[in-house]
């Protein structure tokens, strides 16, 4: 037996019913691209976190390797591990403001 408010595939869509279903993808599309320009924000700053540290590592190896003999490698090493811990310092910040948006910003899906 039919469910009377159920339509069959071959009923055509009301006018109400289409624009009720379009409100709703708009809606669904708005949350999403919030959503997703936060996550790109969390990405962003993971990634360069992750720069970070290979490059302090990376360095750290070629000034160990060095041993000292080559002083000028070594303060090379140093100055670009003293901008990478700045760039460090203000992608902690973004990522920590991204953060708290998505933590604060309430599911969509809950209404």
């Amino acid at each position: 037996m039919p469910n009377p408010g159920l339509r069959s595939e071959d009923q055509p869509m009301s006018a109400d019913d289409q624009a009720l279903i379009a409100c709703g993808l708009r809606t669904l599309e708005a949350e999403a691209g919030g959503l997703t320009t936060l996550g790109t924000a969390m990405q962003d700053g993971l990634g360069r976190l992750n720069d970070v540290e290979t490059a302090r590592r990376l360095l750290a190896r070629l000034a160990e390797r060095e041993g000292g003999r080559e002083a000028d490698a070594v303060l090379a090493a140093g100055l670009v591990t003293g901008w990478y811990a700045a760039l460090a310092d203000r992608s902690v910040g973004k990522l920590d403001k991204a953060w708290t948006h998505l933590h604060e910003r309430k599911p969509f899906w809950i209404g």
